[in-house]
């Protein structure tokens, strides 16, 4: 192998894609600013407790090493969420709400789809301290705010929430390792999977319940069980589907958008360009994370993460 390969899956950015990707990423950070989210820019390395705080999925997709000064388990950051609930929990934890936004390189150690590269150019924006509804149709508006800076087209939103599923895998009694399981073999669609780790009818039903908000919310107030986590969550999901299409763009909802690290607690959405498998970008609720970082009281926390390489890749100029 020559002295200048580069590993597997990481890949130099040419021109002109460079400019690209540095518009998008302008982009993103003037549209935040300009809505009064504060630019952080975290380090690129961390501890990897602080890193894997209130989620261990983080944990397989990290590349580690050890700090040569402490002896301690160093973490290369693979996804700038859980730096930024570090930020809000320690120094704008007496800010009644923090609005942060950031954009930088993480890396996995494992490509997250077909072709994709290990090294992501990740941009994005949070919300703490604005619970609910109010909270969700901000980072919601200000993502969509951001597609329409760039001149994206055909765009739609896939929602999910996680509350369904909580309030199921609760029901169920399931342990860690299986809500794991079963997390997994819903983002695959496959019910054998979830059936072969559990039999609640409604987590079964979950892989079938995606499709217009509409169907996919009559459908599940008949199946469901309606407690009040599973009444609410679809009450939500109502009124962020009228949202998402009073602002241009086309929505669907699957009950089975598990996601993929645990934090999440509330509405979750991802957004495509129409013709993209990957998507651009995703997003939700993650209330009181800040408990992992010591943060003094509870806080609600919504935001999301962008993919600005393949935001460049579909933008218009």
């Amino acid at each position: 192998m020559p002295r200048w390969a580069l590993p597997d899956f990481v890949e130099d950015i040419l021109p002109p894609e460079g400019l690209r990707v540095e518009h998008a990423r302008r982009v993103l950070i003037d549209t935040c600013v300009a809505r009064e989210y504060g630019f952080v820019q975290p380090p690129l390395v961390e501890y990897v407790d602080a890193l894997t705080a209130g989620t261990d999925e983080l944990d397989d997709h990290m590349f580690k090493v050890v700090d040569q000064l402490s002896g301690r388990l160093l973490g290369v950051r693979a996804d700038m969420t859980p730096q930024a609930a570090r930020i809000d929990a320690h120094l704008f934890a007496t800010q009644p709400i923090n609005r942060l936004c950031y954009a930088g390189s993480v890396l996995h150690t494992h490509p997250t789809a077909l072709n994709a590269t290990r090294e992501v150019i990740q941009g994005g924006a949070e919300l703490y301290g604005v619970p609910g509804r109010e909270g969700d149709e901000e980072v919601l508006r200000l993502l969509l705010a951001i597609c329409d800076a760039l001149k994206l087209k055909n765009l739609y939103v896939d929602c999910g929430h996680a509350a369904v599923f909580n309030a199921l895998a609760a029901e169920a009694h399931l342990t860690h390792s299986q809500r794991k399981g079963v997390r997994e073999a819903l983002q695959k669609k496959d019910v054998g999977a979830v059936k072969a780790i559990s039999s609640h009818a409604g987590l079964n039903l979950l892989p079938k319940l995606y499709g217009s908000a509409a169907d996919v919310v009559s459908r599940a107030r008949s199946a469901l069980p309606a407690t009040p986590a599973v009444t609410k969550a679809l009450e939500d999901l109502e009124h962020v589907a009228a949202l998402v299409e009073a602002c241009g763009a086309q929505v669907t909802l699957d009950l089975a958008d598990v996601p993929n690290y645990d934090y999440h607690n509330g509405l979750v959405f991802s957004l495509y360009v129409a013709g993209e498998r990957v998507a651009l970008a995703r997003g939700g609720r993650y209330d009181n994370i800040g408990a992992a970082y010591g943060a003094p009281q509870p806080r609600a926390a919504t935001g999301f993460s962008m993919d600005l390489r393949l935001a460049a890749a579909h933008a218009q100029y």
